[in-house]
């Protein structure tokens, strides 16, 4: 089997991280794989191409690029000739999915987001949702949804109803799993007590992933528990962003938060937390809530997506852009007797193994692309 991948980019990000994975899966599997990002390469092209997966850039930017881009892209399938043209974010279902339709080669796309929350979009995006709502119908022949809000927002916004399926993300549980030299490694980087209780965040710095929210529930935290240290991590999570430092300044955070930016592999960082937030205003099946549980870390997550549905009873789900219900999530946790905490993390764990593993993932979408091989071009 050849899977030709479109993606809008390969920066840091949940579709892009699944991407990754799941085309690693598909190679151990014996299928070809070729990515193609929209517009650049950055963090996961160099991953890609050290595990010889090539990677094919684009750059549609603007005005004359993106009809060069696209005819590029049309060129690309003709020349690789793949059994099935997988796309991955709104951008690339409308322009992936027109040059495989145009090329006749059956594709599916990926949606990777909670329709809804129309003003966290920006308005290039939105038209495109609305374009591609109305050609779901017959240029997809699938349309694979990462989690079940996903399916039913989708839905209920007006996307084909035939073509809608689900495939819930997944993790490795062999790469996340815990590491008590990780921990401490951690801590020692940081400059705090081996001792220290961390509670971590991640994600990039956008308005749909609640920083403020977070910083305001860590300054409360802090003057209820004044051992804790807070990490945050995700592109533009530094101390290079304004706005983020403009936020922390008035509050007694200052020798007690950690901004580390975006990072390669959040493996190497995840098994050093105690407690992880989600504080999201918008998701969809989160694939850092997931990684963190495999680490045994109990989570505190807001009520948006699949979140509650991860999470179950290994955790505390709370009403979301509320910093007094993420704090009171994390006092609960952290008012636990450690091997109440410990037996949180355990089932956790378990939970992730048993209903979110990559290994499911993979064969749920090869199952997906032999159904749409053998039909055709719908």
């Amino acid at each position: 089997m050849k899977i030709l991948h479109v993606i809008t980019s390969l920066d840091h990000g949940g579709a892009q991280t699944m991407l990754t994975e799941l085309a690693l899966q598909f190679q151990n599997r014996g299928v070809s794989n070729l990515i193609v990002s929209m517009t650049s390469q950055n963090a996961f092209a160099k991953q890609l191409g050290s595990q010889n997966i090539p990677v094919e850039i684009l750059n549609m930017r603007q005005g004359r690029s993106l009809l060069t881009g696209f005819a590029k892209l049309r060129s690309l399938i003709r020349r690789f000739q793949p059994d099935i043209v997988q796309t991955w974010l709104y951008h690339a279902d409308l322009a992936g999915g027109l040059a495989a339709w145009l090329s006749r080669v059956p594709v599916v796309w990926g949606i990777h987001h909670t329709a809804g929350q129309n003003h966290l979009l920006k308005p290039a995006t939105q038209a495109v949702v609305q374009i591609n709502k109305l050609i779901s119908g017959f240029v997809p022949s699938q349309i694979i949804c990462c989690s079940q809000s996903a399916y039913d927002s989708h839905l209920a916004r007006g996307f084909s109803p035939a073509k809608l399926t689900l495939a819930l993300n997944g993790v490795d549980t062999i790469r996340f799993q815990p590491n008590e030299i990780i921990r401490q490694e951690l801590r020692t980087n940081l400059h705090v007590p081996e001792s220290a209780t961390i509670i971590g965040h991640c994600g990039r710095f956008h308005p749909a992933k609640g920083h403020l929210v977070f910083i305001q529930a860590a300054s409360e935290l802090l003057k209820l528990h004044p051992e804790l240290h807070f990490v945050m991590c995700g592109s533009g999570v530094d101390a290079e962003n304004p706005k983020l430092t403009h936020w922390i300044a008035p509050t007694n955070l200052r020798d007690h938060i950690h901004l580390l930016g975006p990072q390669d592999g959040l493996d190497k960082i995840l098994p050093g937390f105690d407690i992880f937030v989600s504080s999201s205003l918008e998701e969809a099946l989160p694939l850092t809530v997931c990684e963190a549980m495999a680490c045994q870390i109990p989570c505190v997550v807001t009520n948006v997506g699949d979140q509650a549905r991860i999470v179950e009873k290994t955790g505390i789900c709370v009403i979301p852009n509320s910093a007094s219900e993420i704090t009171r999530g994390c006092n609960i946790l952290l008012n636990l007797h450690q091997q109440e905490r410990a037996f949180l993390g355990l089932s956790a764990r378990r939970r992730i193994q048993e209903n979110f593993s990559l290994q499911s993932t993979a064969e749920k979408y090869l199952s997906i692309y032999n159904r749409v091989i053998h039909k055709g071009v719908s």
